[in-house]
């Protein structure tokens, strides 16, 4: 089961952020999701939505390449998480995107606010060499599925809540259940939600291809604490492995 890191680009500093995503590149993570910050990441909870707050104040495209170099150079996948801008402003974004040497890209609210145009918005996207990863949850329609699922790069993001960092009743067997039979034998991660061990095991069990953690990190980010962040990644290794 893979691991899948989510750290907001400029949190809580450039420094420090370029600090554990090295960290979590040496300390085992198979993919690293890079949140470029924006001023309303509606679909995060309060803890991820104060990252960007924070991050906004630090953060440019132009250091972001050299940041990521050494970690994909390495083996390590990296995916960009962007709300969806103003369609004036996507292709440079995309040309950023790329030219930071990352390839993926999720937009959460892609296929909930800019439905209509998620077929330009995905074509756009590919023309610019970026795969689309698309980002489902329990409240997403079967039929959204499906229509969009052929038009997916290598792998799905699946939320078991459909925003992270909260506390909402879940059976995580009944959404990995679900999302397994609408999306079939493509790579899964789940994440949006994911806070114990005991849900790492869980998922693990089921059979799922990974997992990403976001929320669950921001303390140690905020604290500099990149032993302690260290220590928690290789407690998920020890369980996924």
């Amino acid at each position: 089961m893979k691991l899948a890191v989510y750290l907001t680009a400029g949190y809580p500093s450039n420094e420090v952020f370029g600090a554990f995503a090295s960290a979590a590149c040496t300390a085992g993570a198979d993919r690293l999701e890079i949140g470029l910050p924006v001023r309303e990441p509606k679909y995060d909870g309060p803890e991820i939505r104060r990252t960007h707050a924070r991050a906004l104040e630090n953060f440019s495209m132009g250091g972001l390449a050299s940041t990521l170099k050494a970690c994909i150079n390495g083996g390590t996948e990296a995916t960009a998480l962007r709300y969806m801008p103003d369609p004036a402003e996507f292709g440079s974004i995309l040309g950023d995107i790329r030219e930071s040497g990352i390839r993926q890209m999720i937009i959460p609210d892609l296929l909930i606010d800019h439905y209509e145009e998620r077929f330009a918005v995905i074509e756009q996207m590919n023309g610019a060499g970026i795969e689309w990863i698309p980002f489902y949850n329990p409240a997403t329609p079967d039929s959204v599925i499906l229509e969009t699922i052929d038009r997916a790069g290598k792998w799905v993001y699946y939320g078991l809540l459909p925003s992270t960092g909260i506390s909402v009743p879940t059976s995580v067997e009944t959404v990995y259940q679900r999302a397994r039979e609408v999306i079939g034998n493509r790579e899964i991660v789940f994440g949006f939600g994911i806070r114990d061990s005991q849900q790492v095991s869980l998922l693990r069990d089921l059979g799922a291809d990974g997992i990403a953690i976001g929320s669950a990190l921001v303390n140690f980010l905020q604290n500099s604490d990149i032993e302690g962040f260290r220590n928690y990644l290789g407690v998920l290794n020890a369980i996924r492995n």
